[in-house]
């Protein structure tokens, strides 16, 4: 996964990561799907009821004219694919962004430093973004400044300004308000990013606020990095593990840290999550609906999932989960195939079936994520206790 390559090659990768497999559509096809797809957005962004539905029938004459170029597969069943046409189609909608001068900016979010680096084309590819927390009392603009310029010259920074928050607030209201708003919410709606190339880091203090940030939501990052600071205590050992969490000696080591393409991998097939806020109930392509969060005291509501493709069998196992969506694609299971769900040792049958307004309704509630495509979905689903017996 940690292939080494120069910082500056990650310019021009812009698409697939590799968990969503290689595409198997045509370039042409893919522009075929996102035309529509994006005029789909732009309804929707204005709330034109009318145009969405326009916009929905064009869709589904497209899908049905690529799907008879689709080698045999079922063009639903690309993932990949669908990505690289929610890419295409999001680039059409961001606005033309200042480049190469580093922004101050007082956004509805918060005051922050914005920089988008002079070689970015929406029109060629997507950006990867560090958000970067600067320390508690360092201002955001000297920090960006200070950053080496093989890091500026591929990535956008988003550095918020966090002077006027104390540390318990970094973690709630105001401060959860700037961090994830400026730092992710507003390059999100000025520029195309690569979301499987998004990075969080944080000097001294912030560091350790950007480990707690990493920890609770591990499914944005491709990896979380603590500068000049120490890991903090009680972070969940496997959280810490899925975000990568690293530290570094100083912002001079970010060029090493970056260069190393390590790719988010939206859908991991094997893996542990404990939820310790509330206001965190996301666990890549699982949203806990009912849990007990450990806020205070108390062992953390914890979810183990472990897939096995062969089976067509996915495994859950909860400690103080009780109920979960499930979004699906064929790079988890076989949504052709019936898809058995072993919840707390009960099991569950489920026959999926995949649709364009299911990718359509993942993708806006999920922020325009375009490296995240669900044309399937299961919801409410109970995760029996012990003591409700067999």
């Amino acid at each position: 996964m940690m292939k080494l390559l120069p910082l500056v090659s990650l310019v021009l990768l812009s698409g697939f990561g590799y968990a969503q497999g290689e595409p198997v559509l045509r370039s042409g096809d893919h522009k075929k799907l996102a035309k529509p797809l994006g005029k789909w957005m732009e309804a929707k962004a204005g709330q034109e009821t009318e145009d969405q539905l326009k916009a929905r029938d064009d869709l589904n004459k497209a899908l049905e004219s690529v799907q008879k170029s689709a080698r045999g597969k079922e063009v639903l069943s690309l993932v990949g694919d669908w990505s690289e046409a929610l890419r295409q189609a999001r680039g059409t909608m961001v606005p033309r962004a200042r480049t190469g001068k580093l922004q101050v900016r007082d956004t509805p979010a918060g005051k922050m430093a914005l920089w988008v680096p002079k070689k970015y084309n929406p029109k060629k590819s997507a950006v990867p973004l560090l958000v970067l927390l600067p320390g508690p009392a360092e201002d955001p603009e000297a920090v960006v400044e200070a950053l080496p310029s093989a890091v500026t010259g591929v990535f956008a920074v988003a550095c918020p300004d966090l002077r006027d928050l104390d540390g318990d607030q970094m973690m709630e209201g105001a401060g959860r308000g700037r961090i994830l708003g400026a730092g992710l919410g507003i390059p999100n709606q000025e520029l195309l990013l690569d979301w499987n190339r998004i990075y969080l880091a944080g000097f001294g203090d912030s560091g350790a606020v950007a480990a707690q940030y990493g920890c609770l939501m591990p499914y944005y990052f491709a990896g979380v990095a603590i500068i000049n600071g120490s890991t903090p205590e009680g972070l969940p050992s496997s959280n810490r593990e899925l975000c990568g969490l690293t530290e570094l000696a100083a912002a001079a080591d970010l060029e090493t840290w970056l260069g190393k393409e390590t790719l988010r991998n939206p859908y991991p097939t094997e893996f542990k999550m404990e939820f310790t806020k509330a206001w965190a109930p996301r666990a890549y392509w699982i949203v806990a609906e009912s849990f007990e969060a450990a806020d205070s005291n108390g062992k953390p509501a914890s979810l183990t999932v472990k897939v096995d493709r062969a089976s067509n069998t996915i495994n859950l196992t909860g400690e103080k989960v009780y109920k979960v969506n499930l979004f699906l694609n064929d790079a988890i299971v076989d949504l052709s195939k019936p898809i058995n769900i072993v919840r707390n040792n009960k099991p569950y049958q489920y026959e999926a079936a995949r649709s364009v307004g299911r990718i359509l309704e993942s993708f806006w509630a999920m922020g325009l994520d375009w490296g995240q495509v669900y044309p399937s979905a299961v919801y409410q689903l109970e995760l029996p206790t012990p003591e409700d017996g067999e």
